[in-house]
């Protein structure tokens, strides 16, 4: 064992003693060109660590350098946060779990998003948790034939105000697209666009802008036609659901005579051959 200059105890390597390494020095004691050199050592250390483990700001130092900024990812929730800018909070709403994961994956890849998915069935509570700044939500809901609960994405709370609605909408159903609009969605992505697009909704509804795909015009166009009436569509929906004349009867306080009158000019404006046929047409149109 051997003493050094500064009193601190030494062990030789050779003999198997442990040794202790002189203590670093002070930030102020090094110059900048060994802060660089720190600084460089780091940013490979990041470069082999996991992905999932790094989260790292580099914050300005006491001398007054130059800010470097960085970003840290929480592996439980995905909430994403970015120094020095205002982080835009996205609830990704879809049913097709392996389709949302992939896409709220991709949309993390953008430094200002913070981004969480759920489906539709957990959307209004997630909503809550979450109080996310745009809500982006697919029309096409796997629940209650095809009918999302848009409002219920964009109506406030105690908790904060509404989130900003953009949807992801086809062309070829207009009644969705018509729902969305009542239900005062600012955005209007096309699903058949490039990824690219959404992104750039996201930040324009963040704004508060509009923003609609030119490609959806059409369906718009269409959405503008629907020929059937609010009573007319609660007549058809409790029929897509199965339910009798009676029973559409007794849960709109009609009687049997109307509810055959409202059928038969269902049948009549959609075109259709039968009840079923109606069903099928407006369902495939966005209607229900």
């Amino acid at each position: 064992m051997t003493t050094s200059d500064n009193g601190r105890v030494r062990g030789d390597p050779r003999r198997g003693d442990r040794v202790r390494q002189p203590a670093l020095p002070t930030p102020s004691a090094r110059g900048h060109a060994s802060s660089g050199e720190a600084l460089r050592g780091g940013r490979a250390l990041l470069a082999r660590a996991p992905s999932h483990l790094v989260g790292v700001f580099f914050a300005p130092g006491r001398g007054g350098g130059r800010q470097q900024w960085g970003t840290r990812e929480d592996g439980e929730t995905g909430k994403r946060e970015v120094g020095g800018a205002n982080v835009i909070r996205v609830l990704l709403v879809h049913d097709a779990c392996l389709v949302r994961s992939v896409l709220a994956e991709w949309l993390r890849g953008e430094p200002e998003l913070s981004v969480y998915d759920c489906s539709w069935r957990g959307a209004p509570k997630r909503v809550r948790s979450v109080r996310p700044d745009v809500c982006a939500a697919d029309l096409d809901c796997a629940d209650a034939y095809g009918i999302p609960p848009v409002a219920e994405l964009s109506a406030g709370g105690a908790t904060g105000p509404a989130p900003r609605l953009l949807v992801l909408a086809q062309a070829s159903r207009p009644g969705l697209l018509k729902r969305a609009a009542e239900a005062g969605a600012l955005g209007f992505v096309d699903k058949e666009g490039a990824p690219e697009r959404l992104v750039t909704a996201i930040r324009e509804v963040a704004q508060g802008k509009r923003f609609v795909d030119d490609s959806l015009g059409f369906g718009f166009l269409k959405a503008a036609q629907m020929p059937l009436t609010r009573r007319e569509l609660s007549v058809l929906s409790l029929a897509a659901e199965g339910a009798s004349v009676a029973e559409i009867a007794g849960s709109l306080h009609l009687s049997h005579g109307t509810v055959r009158n409202y059928m038969a000019a269902i049948t009549r404006k959609t075109g259709a051959r039968n009840r079923i046929d109606a069903i099928r047409i407006s369902l495939g149109e966005g209607w229900l």
